[in-house]
Order: C-alpha cells, then sequence, then structure tokens
C-alpha cells in the first residue's frame, strides 16, 4: 500500500518514465486487488457466523 499512495501523492504533471510509473501502476492495481478480496472474504464470514 505504500507504493500505492506515493504513486498517488505524486502531481500528475510529473516526469517518470513510463517503465517505472507502469510497474507502480501495476503493483498499486495488485495491492488494490488483494485487500478488496480479502475485504469481501471477511464480510462473507462475518455474515456466515
Amino acid at each position: 500500500m505504500l507504493l500505492l499512495s506515493l504513486s498517488l501523492s505524486l502531481p500528475s504533471d510529473f516526469p517518470a518514465i513510463s517503465i517505472s510509473s507502469l510497474f507502480c501502476y501495476s503493483v498499486g492495481l495488485a495491492e488494490a486487488v488483494v485487500v478488496v478480496s480479502l475485504w469481501i472474504r471477511i464480510q462473507q464470514h462475518a455474515e456466515v457466523a
């Protein structure tokens, strides 16, 4: 989540290398998917219990 917050805190006109920015975006997107899937799983377990 640290990379995601760092990439979001950068200004939109920040001169970044496309490869590194794409890598950071991919890592942030993967972290977001993992967090959302874990949250959904916790919510489903909470409803069952």
